[in-house]
């Protein structure tokens, strides 16, 4: 049975949850913001392992209403926010993380690590009535057609002065692009990353899309919080933007 290995790997309690023990429920003290449980699958297969989360992640964040309007889920912060550490998000929707029996721990730290970068992102949206992630996936199609040949990087790394590591949506002609709605407590997570890159790097360009089609006056207002540390464009401007670089295109 899988448990016998993993509480002594891992030293966590496992439940097995069929008949020969290959597959098997594991009790950690992670939970979502929710205070939901952090899903925690483990398989035997052959001589190898898989920590999986049996699509309980995507489920979650249907359960807080940011499914759409056909009742699915945008997955594009899930896959941000694990992709640093190794794991993956499948086309069933499930989050898994394979390895060999010999790595099993630490393919559990990175399927943990993914996890908990997942609650991270969860916890810097809390208050947001509508998914964020949405909007970046605006912000990809419009800077594509907008910037037609040049480079843009998804979900660039940067370091802060205090070593945090941020991964902000996208870099494109030198300059870091964050995409926010505004709330103010998107205002007050992008202002916090900004201060904190540029107090460890100086030359780190901004450029912050904010929605401006909802409430203009909010984005405006909420706009020239953030003046003093980067570019502001309205998202309005960049589908301007967009669609004139289309019609000479």
């Amino acid at each position: 049975m899988i448990c016998d290995d993993i509480s002594t790997i891992l030293g966590f309690s496992c439940h097995p949850l069929n008949d020969d023990g290959s597959v098997a429920l594991i009790d950690t003290p992670f939970t979502f913001e929710d205070g939901d449980d952090l899903p925690v699958f483990v398989e035997k297969v052959g001589k190898s392992i898989r920590f999986f989360d049996d699509n309980e992640v995507v489920f979650h964040f249907l359960g807080r209403g940011l499914g759409d309007s056909i009742g699915g889920l945008r997955t594009r912060f899930i896959k941000t926010a694990i992709a640093p550490y190794g794991i993956s998000l499948n086309d069933e929707n499930v989050i898994e993380v394979w390895a060999d029996q010999e790595h099993s721990k630490q393919a559990f730290a990175r399927y943990m690590s993914g996890l908990l970068a997942v609650v991270g992102w969860e916890h810097d949206n809390q208050g947001v009535g509508i998914d964020s992630s949405y909007l970046v996936e605006e912000v990809a199609l419009c800077l594509e057609a907008w910037k037609k040949g040049h480079k843009i990087t998804s979900s660039p790394p940067f370091t802060g002065m205090s070593k945090t590591k941020y991964l902000l949506d996208f870099e494109v002609d030198g300059e870091a692009v964050i995409a926010i709605r505004p709330h103010p407590y998107s205002v007050g997570n992008a202002l916090r990353k900004m201060v904190d890159i540029a107090g460890h790097d100086r030359s780190v360009k901004f450029r912050v899309v904010i929605d401006d089609r909802v409430d203009a006056e909010a984005a405006k207002t909420q706009g020239m919080i953030l003046s003093s540390m980067a570019t502001i464009m309205p998202m309005s401007r960049l589908i301007k933007a967009s669609h004139a670089s289309e019609a000479v295109n």
